[in-house]
């Protein structure tokens, strides 16, 4: 049994993540190293829904074209419980910080179907993960009954990573079928040391024609170390969950 794929597509999705975020600055200029740290422990909330838009077209049975972008922005507040260096920043035990974390995701893709039949396609992929990461910590003490601001440190980079992959899908009926991908990377290179993987598992109801509905599990794992570039130290985060989306299809 063969279900019905769209040529062209446009999917909304809703990831509601657990989220765990390890993060260490370092002093480019002094190479001090920072202090490695969980964003959580600074307030920022564990679960979050991600937006997502993903676009695609195919061309043949065999080629298709892939873009996919999200966003993830936090923000959080706490005391700290130890003295924490971020780049040229050090704040102290027992500082109220404020912070924010936030990283926009965008991946293209080429893919190619080494298997197409009427209820089962294989196929592997190549493309580029594109992360850019915006952080920041600032503290503020009360002085004469004022807030007054004493310390702030920002970092912000984009990192491009080139991915290869595998994705399937199999119709078992005129209107089901199970999909899933998997893209990842590692790289060990002039002072970058990266790893990634992106993976998920979706159910699809093709409600009609052009319009389906879906949901599945989906996992990301990020780790970067860089002792060069924008950003020298190390992010680290995974982001797990249940995913809905809609998507129509022409």
């Amino acid at each position: 049994m063969e279900a019905t794929q769209p040529t062209v597509w446009l999917r909304a999705e809703a990831f509601r993540a657990d989220l765990n975020t390890q993060v260490r600055i370092d002093d480019a200029s002094s190479g001090a190293q920072g202090t490695a740290f969980a964003f959580e422990r600074l307030g920022m909330p564990k679960k979050k829904t991600l937006p997502a838009l993903n676009l695609g077209a195919r061309w043949s049975q065999r080629w298709r074209l892939e873009l996919e972008y999200f966003t993830l922005d936090r923000t959080g507040r706490a005391t700290l419980d130890e003295n924490v260096r971020f780049d040229d920043q050090t704040f102290p035990v027992s500082a109220a910080v404020d912070s924010r974390l936030r990283s926009d995701v965008g991946r293209a893709s080429l893919g190619y179907s080494f298997l197409h039949t009427p209820s089962l396609e294989m196929g592997v992929v190549a493309g580029v993960h594109v992360t850019r990461f915006e952080i920041s910590m600032q503290s503020s003490v009360s002085v004469s009954g004022s807030s007054a601001s004493v310390q702030r440190a920002d970092k912000d980079a984009t990192v491009p990573l080139p991915t290869v992959g595998t994705y399937g899908s199999w119709a078992f009926g005129p209107d089901w079928m199970l999909g899933w991908r998997a893209d990842f990377f590692s790289l060990n290179h002039r002072g970058y040391d990266g790893r990634l993987l992106n993976g998920q598992a979706n159910l699809v109801y093709r409600a009609t024609p052009h319009l389906a509905l879906g949901g599945g599990l989906r996992h990301v794992d990020y780790k970067l170390r860089a002792d060069r570039g924008d950003i020298q130290g190390k992010v680290d985060y995974r982001f797990s969950g249940p995913q809905l989306f809609v998507e129509m299809g022409f």
